[in-house]
């Protein structure tokens, strides 16, 4: 009897070890089930919206400079993004055949100064006739003529910038031939940054008028972490046929104190803030805490120690993230990591982490 008893309490002492360990395995299963996550409580999308545009900077006050002679480029001082004053001179051509064209002229013009001198005297002592008088007078005038023009010469060797601007473009190379009258160097004017973008037809129409358009901020692709207030230059009544906006010209003035290089057509963006016409209830979330099945769009919603797939309607996309239209309020809990490790109502631990 002592041997049956002895075998009954083995049995039952298995089955409790039995029940134990798959109670552990079922438990340490479920703790490996749960995720943890991180997640955001959706907030209203704001009454203000910011929007953004491409953009690119154009020509202001420019000009293609040229001398009026020609000859060998002597020496360049300029290089394209340079910032030169009105009066710098940019590049000069070899001035030694103009200065002894100068120097030839002064010469001439001494000799007929004498020869009129002397005719004169002879012409008030009665010797010389009055058209003597009158012909050393007009080679006088020519040689007076002649020694201006070749001053003149000689000052043209250099380009002068004609204004405080921007470098452009350099087209010569030093000891190059060039021609009188062909653009050598093309400058910007530094009273104004001109920055062109498109606005959309429904921002007009939010606001009415181009004219009633909110302030503009600008930051250039070369500067992003700068940025500069901008105010309308000009802008177009009619949109453009294919894309439907409208041509804006924003100027930025630099009151001849910034130094910012920018050459036409770079690149740039412009930031608008613009009034929502009404509230639409929407909220705003990251992007990244949608997820797509098929064309349905959905988020994790966290309903205390687990989440529930939600569907929902997006709406545009915006700068710190998409609306949401319908399917969400604000004051939800979303998942904003890791959602498409998730699955529905799957266990969840709530990320602590900063």
């Amino acid at each position: 009897m002592g041997y049956r008893i002895g075998g009954s309490v083995v049995i039952l002492i298995g089955i409790a070890l039995f029940l134990v360990l798959q109670g552990a395995t079922n438990a340490s299963q479920i703790q490996t089930s749960l995720s943890t996550v991180k997640v955001l409580q959706v907030t209203s999308a704001d009454q203000v919206q910011q929007r953004n545009f491409p953009a690119k900077v154009v020509a202001s006050s420019s000009a293609n400079l040229a001398t009026k002679v020609g000859g060998q480029v002597k020496i360049i001082y300029v290089e394209p993004g340079d910032l030169v004053k009105k009066g710098d001179t940019l590049l000069e051509i070899d001035p030694v055949d103009y200065q002894l064209g100068y120097e030839q002229a002064e010469a001439n013009l001494t000799l007929a100064q004498a020869t009129y001198n002397r005719i004169y005297a002879s012409f008030q002592k009665g010797v010389s006739t009055q058209s003597d008088l009158d012909n050393v007078k007009a080679q006088l005038d020519l040689a007076q003529i002649a020694l201006k023009q070749a001053r003149n010469s000689l000052t043209d060797t250099k380009l002068i910038a004609p204004y405080d601007a921007i470098v452009v473009r350099v087209d010569p190379e030093e000891h190059e031939f060039v021609s009188p009258q062909t653009p050598l160097v093309f400058i910007q004017s530094r009273e104004a940054i001109l920055v062109e973008f498109q606005v959309p037809s429904d921002i007009i129409a939010t606001v009415g008028d181009v004219n009633n358009l909110p302030p503009a901020t600008v930051r250039f692709d070369a500067m992003p972490k700068q940025s500069y207030p901008a105010t309308i230059k000009e802008f177009s009544i009619e949109s453009d046929a294919s894309t439907r906006a409208y041509d804006v010209t924003l100027q930025i003035p630099l009151n001849g104190a910034n130094n910012i290089r920018l050459l036409p057509g770079m690149e740039a963006t412009v930031e608008l803030k613009v009034d929502r016409p009404e509230s639409t209830g929407s909220v705003v979330v990251p992007s990244h805490a949608v997820f797509m099945n098929g064309d349905q769009a959905s988020v994790w919603v966290v309903n205390e120690d687990h989440v529930v797939r939600t569907n929902v309607e997006l709406g545009s996309l915006r700068n710190n993230g998409i609306e949401v239209n319908a399917g969400l309020n604000a004051g939800d809990v979303i998942v904003v990591a890791g959602v498409y490790q998730l699955t529905d109502n799957q266990m969840i631990n709530v990320w602590a982490g900063e």
